[in-house]
């Protein structure tokens, strides 16, 4: 077992596909991890897939880590840069008798497969008898395999406990292809014994690889790490999270709007519980919390509505400076933005941001519910089902015109004199305020919910207000049934 004193882990993704959460929890889990333990964070990218590792996917890994806020201490180490270390290792291991050479053909391999299957015997072990040659046959290609030794093999996981797995039930696997390029379980060993990794953290579906690996180490006299293997994170119907239940790139939640400490908040709480019933934990206090002891045995649900909650929490949390920065790409991307609302219009900017930042779960909100605000285009659709709800009763018009005539000569365009001119309206016609508050807000908003009324009035002005108004006034003459 590995004695060394400084906790050292890594993060080893491959660039043949994007950060996805998945991928970006992983990560976190090994910076929470040796952040807590004063240790060192390792970024390797294991891109000896050469034909579908891609310079754009290694970009994305690096930014999504630095969105997130996890840069490593080290790296990127590259896997593909120490083939030659992978191959002498091989070499060493074929030298002294730990590994052979195989010369079965893929023809003979397929066919033990199809035969082997189901009997439960390892499937793709050299069926030629190669193992027990004494002298190969020079001149024919072969790979190198291990030659997995009897007897069990055990170690304590840091999440799962005692696990333990029976040689017998392995394979003697490639560890050298035909081509002379290292397999991915001889590069892994390699690495991690050259880089000093003394933990290593990763999902269940690595237990399997965790036996073989063991055997490496110790075939090639490196000190073992310690491996503590995660339940994967699963969708709403407990199946593995696949892109259908929001496996994406982590840098696509950041262009639908969410905060990164919200992000990083949610992933680290997916999976891993600090004991309580605490949602909402700041990233210091999640380093000075955070254990394996604290990681589940089951699968944690991946749940967006929660995602979306926990980040309405942290975007309501920002200082109303923060808030107005947050938004303005947005904002410039929906062509709602001018530099006045910085200047001559500031003042009335940050009223706007004052009444929508609570209603903004995603950043993406504001740009969509400011655009009836920010955009002078008052040719807007209504929503429909807001509009058969609201846009019906046959005084609805007169009541309409009554009361943009009274908010013609209203003097002050405050909200509170502005609820008075309904609210004594509605006593006089005796009807609820709702009944002309609903369908007024559907007239200057295009939407049957927003901000308080009266305050999304006084930000709209009279002028547009009352040409809104006329609008519904002149949809209402043509058509005095229900839109």
């Amino acid at each position: 077992m590995n004695v060394q004193s400084q906790v050292r882990v890594r993060f080893a993704p491959s660039p043949t596909g994007h950060l996805h959460v998945g991928g970006a929890r992983s990560a976190i889990f090994n910076w929470l991890y040796a952040r807590n333990r004063s240790g060192v964070f390792i970024l390797r990218i294991e891109d000896t897939d050469r034909e579908r590792s891609s310079e754009t996917m290694v970009q994305g890994i690096l930014e999504g880590m630095a969105w997130l806020g996890i840069g490593p201490d080290e790296g990127p180490h590259f896997q593909s840069r120490a083939q030659s270390l992978h191959v002498e290792n091989a070499r060493k291991l074929l030298d002294e008798g730990k590994a052979y050479r195989c010369y079965c053909t893929t023809e003979e391999l397929k066919e033990h497969r199809t035969r082997t299957a189901g009997s439960g015997k390892p499937g793709p072990t050299c069926p030629g008898g190669c193992r027990s040659l004494v002298e190969p046959d020079d001149g024919r290609p072969f790979a190198v395999r291990f030659a997995v030794p009897p007897g069990e093999i055990a170690w304590d996981d840091l999440i799962h406990g005692d696990t333990r797995f029976d040689g017998e039930t392995l394979e003697d696997f490639v560890i050298l292809r035909s081509d002379g390029t290292p397999t991915y379980m001889l590069s892994v060993v390699s690495d991690d014994a050259s880089q000093r990794i003394t933990d290593v953290i990763r999902g269940d579906d690595h237990i399997s690889n965790t036996p073989k690996q063991i055997l490496l180490y110790q075939a090639l006299a490196y000190p073992v790490p310690r491996f503590g293997h995660m339940p994967l994170i699963l969708g709403e119907d407990k199946k593995r999270l696949s892109k259908r239940h929001g496996a994406v790139s982590v840098l696509q939640y950041r262009d639908e709007g969410f905060l990164p400490e919200a992000m990083f908040n949610f992933l680290a709480l997916l999976g891993w519980s600090p004991g309580d019933d605490r949602q909402q934990i700041d990233r210091s206090t999640l380093v000075s919390e955070f254990s394996l002891s604290g990681i589940g045995k089951a699968g944690a649900v991946f749940d967006r509505a929660k995602l979306e909650w926990l980040n309405g929490r942290y975007v309501n949390d920002l200082t109303l400076h923060d808030f107005e920065t947050a938004v303005q790409p947005g904002l410039e991307a929906a062509g709602l933005w001018s530099d006045d609302l910085r200047t001559g219009r500031k003042d009335w900017f940050r009223k706007l941001l004052l009444i929508l930042q609570p209603r903004c779960r995603t950043l993406a909100d504001f740009p969509a519910q400011a655009v009836r605000m920010l955009d002078p285009a008052d040719d807007f659709d209504y929503d429909e089902k807001a509009a058969r709800k609201h846009l019906k009763g046959d005084l609805l018009r007169d009541n309409m015109v009554e009361l943009a005539g009274r908010l013609e000569v209203l003097e002050n365009w405050r909200p509170d004199l502005l609820e008075m001119v309904f609210r004594t309206l509605a006593e006089e016609r005796d009807i609820s305020a709702g009944k002309l508050i609903h369908p007024v807000r559907l007239a200057v908003t295009g939407s049957g919910s927003s901000p308080g009324l009266f305050e999304v009035l006084e930000l709209l002005g009279r002028d547009r207000t009352l040409t809104r108004l006329e609008r519904l006034v002149e949809l209402l003459t043509k058509r005095p049934a229900p839109l």
